[in-house]
């Protein structure tokens, strides 16, 4: 292998802006050009997970990307050093929903599952220092053989325990909306949206067509249509919609109405948008022929049932399709508003509206 770019990056880290300015830097560096677009975007979460934790629990800190080339493989690893305060007891700091902060405490451990692996040394009196891998040429190692970068010991392996804090499963489902619209403008056409109804929740994705202002008025007609329904028949909800649109830009829409009480769902669907199941059993429904405005023709209902931690995923073709479903696949044990967020920042398109809406069937 040849590396024509640096195989070391360092960044300054004292504020959020700076994470956000880091982040948006590492995901267009040289040294990960060779890596899937889903490595990228891993090592790009991690980095943005441990940079964020700098700023909260240390102030300022350093974070390092050094890319090293073996024969046969490339590994990343992203490191984060800070003279803070220090991890009082890293076991607990490495067990989900346990926090210090203000966060949900996820951080660290949703950084070491990400990382193939995981280094993390921390002292009151000195600081804290870890360090996450990502191989991203070549076979993976097993956990523990892979040799430390130079000043740590073995990788840190801790299996969460603690049970999750009072109110965190108070509901059956767990849901993250994310939208932006398409860079140089300030309104979007593309929408995700909720509803409770008596039956249960009503989610919807709705994308209009064009840009900007035109497209921010038609998917508010629609918004309108779906914020007052008052029933979870979706045939009638998307021809109420259809005929709102008539002589527009039109759009395109996916809905769905999920049982709360035993994770059944229906699913209809008109133009470019997706929806995806992950699961015990992966699932990718299909759109219908035609545009909200057209006038619809025919409309075939689709049907699906949750399972305990499923993730039911709607997004509009501001996301790649393939790399959307496989990038919330590898971050699914994250909180879907996390998932949804990543999706975003990671794979947005940078000459469309986006939105995308993650559900966690809790069971």
């Amino acid at each position: 292998m040849s590396s024509n770019f640096r195989d070391q990056v360092d960044y300054s880290i004292s504020t959020e802006a700076d994470v956000m300015r880091t982040i948006a830097h590492i995901s267009q560096l040289p040294m990960l050009s060779d890596a899937t677009k889903i490595d990228q975007a891993l090592v790009a979460t991690m980095a943005a997970e441990l940079s964020s934790n700098i700023v909260k629990y240390a102030g300022h800190g350093r974070l390092t990307i050094t890319r090293t080339e073996r024969i046969g493989t490339v590994d990343i690893d992203i490191s984060a050093t800070d003279n803070g305060p220090g991890i009082k007891d890293i076991d607990r700091a490495m067990t989900d929903h346990f926090s210090t902060g203000t966060s949900l405490g996820l951080g660290l451990p949703s950084v070491r599952r990400m990382a193939d692996h995981f280094w993390l040394q921390s002292s009151p009196q000195g600081g804290t220092r870890i360090c996450a891998r990502k191989r991203i040429v070549g076979t993976r190692q097993r956990v523990g053989q892979a040799t430390p970068p130079a000043g740590f010991a073995t990788p840190i392996h801790v299996t969460p325990t603690a049970a999750p804090p009072a109110g965190f499963a108070a509901s059956s489902w767990e849901l993250g909306l994310s939208m932006r619209p398409c860079p140089g403008y300030s309104v979007s056409g593309d929408r995700a949206l909720s509803l409770r109804s008596e039956r249960g929740l009503l989610l919807g994705i709705l994308d209009a067509s064009g840009h900007g202002p035109r497209a921010d008025e038609v998917v508010n007609r629609c918004c309108e249509i779906f914020s007052t329904a008052t029933h979870a028949n979706l045939p009638r909800l998307l021809a109420e919609m259809d005929s709102a649109l008539l002589g527009s830009l039109g759009a395109a829409a996916g809905l769905v109405h999920l049982d709360t009480e035993d994770g059944s769902f229906t699913y209809l669907a008109l133009g470019n948008t997706r929806i995806g199941h992950i699961g015990i059993a992966p699932w990718t429904g299909f759109s219908n022929e035609g545009v909200l405005g057209g006038g619809i023709r025919r409309a075939a209902v689709q049907t699906g049932q949750l399972h305990r931690d499923d993730l039911l995923l709607l997004w509009t073709d501001g996301l790649p399709e393939s790399e959307c479903t496989a990038l919330a696949t590898s971050l699914s044990f994250r909180p879907a508003q996390d998932i949804a967020s990543a999706l975003l920042r990671t794979l947005a398109k940078p000459y469309d509206d986006a939105a995308c809406l993650v559900l966690r069937w809790l069971g």
